[in-house]
C-alpha cells in the first residue's frame, strides 16, 4: 500500500500532504543556502547567493534557473521541472519565478510515475 508523504506547515503547524507538501519543500530548498543546516550541510540551493549580489541580467537569470533545476533534481524527486521562467523582475529587486513540471507523488518510495502537471510560482 502506497503512503503519500506528509509534512507540517511551517507557519500553522497543520498537516500538509500531496502537492502542498511539495510546494513547501521547494520553498525551503530555494531559500536554504548550502551549509545553513547543521546536520545536512550539503542541502540547499545556490539561489540565496544570487539575491542582492548580482544585477538580474538574462545571463544571471539563466544561471539561477539552472541552479534551481539542479537542486530540485537532487533534493525533491516529487517534482520534475520542465520549465522555469521569471515572470517579474522589478527595478526594486523583486523577482517572481514560475516553474512548470510533473508532480510525482510516490517518488520518495521510488515510484516515478507522474500524476499530472503542476505549476509553482514563488516571489524571491
Amino acid at each position: 500500500m502506497a503512503v503519500l508523504s506528509a509534512d507540517f506547515d511551517r507557519l500553522t503547524g497543520e498537516t500538509l500532504t500531496g502537492w502542498a507538501a511539495v510546494q513547501q519543500s521547494i520553498r525551503e530548498l530555494i531559500l536554504t543556502s548550502f551549509g545553513d543546516r547543521v546536520i545536512r550541510e550539503y542541502y540547499g540551493s545556490g539561489i540565496p547567493t544570487f539575491l542582492g549580489r548580482e544585477n538580474m541580467t538574462e545571463a544571471v537569470l539563466s544561471r539561477m534557473a539552472s541552479v534551481l533545476s539542479a537542486a530540485i533534481d537532487v533534493f525533491e524527486p516529487r517534482f520534475k521541472v520542465s520549465r522555469i521562467t521569471f515572470t517579474k523582475v522589478g527595478s526594486d529587486g523583486r523577482i517572481t519565478m514560475r516553474m512548470e513540471g510533473e508532480y510525482r507523488p510516490l517518488a520518495l518510495e521510488g515510484n516515478l510515475d507522474e500524476a499530472g502537471s503542476e505549476v509553482f510560482e514563488f516571489p524571491l
